[in-house]
């Protein structure tokens, strides 16, 4: 399914949802004005209201599937062009060693993390993960079972009442050769808002000095997503300080 598909899809399903509700309660507000009977009206409104706790219920996993992929194909839309580096992470870690982060070290990957707490308009102080991962081998995809593993290691290296609501994950992997099969797997992020936690992955791909991510100029999905682009425009050097429009 492509992009547009995707996004006419999930305009469909919330058609279909929003004119189910409406229809609902609109036959609630009939009921109310054209039933006399309270006893009645009280059954057939308890019914009513019951189908619409269901359909909620049951529609919640398709509305939520269609929205989140939704956020990805508009970007895909609209997606930006490679850009030019002039620091590599790989040679230069700076960013992270002057900035605190820690270090795990693997024979596959490097992994740069950070615990800190950062300020949002509607919370005072909340706690985020910002996690770099650095693949050296070229066998290690973006999603791989080790990755995983050590990204949950990781996250539950402290207490759950000190583990972070937000978890921000940039993965980056150099490529010899850029096939469209490579570019495809880079564009496979992550937006994901899982209750009380926030989960965000970008897929960086370095090719002959570019770097090749899933971002565009006039959109993002979350904050989180247009901060995490911000931050690997900085570590890199970019030419441009921004890549969103004002």
């Amino acid at each position: 399914m492509d992009s547009r598909e995707l996004i006419k899809r999930r305009n469909i399903h919330m058609i279909i949802f929003l004119g189910t509700v409406i229809l609902c309660f609109f036959s609630m507000i009939l009921i109310a004005i054209f039933v006399q009977n309270e006893n009645i009206k009280t059954i057939v409104n308890i019914c009513i209201l019951g189908i619409i706790l269901f359909f909620c219920l049951g529609y919640r996993g398709t509305l939520f599937y269609y929205n989140t992929s939704a956020k990805v194909a508009k970007m895909i839309i609209n997606q930006g062009p490679p850009i030019e580096f002039s620091n590599n992470i790989y040679t230069n870690p700076s960013f992270f060693t002057e900035s605190n982060y820690e270090k795990v070290k693997t024979d596959s990957f490097e992994i740069y993390y950070l615990y800190e707490k950062i300020n949002t308009p509607f919370l005072k102080k909340i706690r985020s993960l910002d996690i770099h991962i650095l693949i050296k081998s070229p066998d290690t995809s973006f999603y791989s079972d080790d990755l995983t593993t050590q990204i949950h290691k990781i996250e539950e290296s402290v207490s759950k009442r000190e583990r972070a609501s937000k978890v921000n994950i940039t993965i980056y992997k150099k490529y010899e050769i850029l096939l469209k099969k490579d570019l495809e797997e880079i564009s496979e992020v992550i937006c994901l808002n899982l209750s009380l936690k926030y989960y965000t992955q970008i897929n960086v791909g370095l090719f002959e000095n570019k770097l090749y991510f899933l971002y565009s100029k006039n959109y993002f999905p979350s904050i989180y997503y247009k901060n995490g682009v911000e931050k690997i425009i900085k570590m890199f050097k970019t030419k441009n300080s921004s890549i969103y429009r004002k």
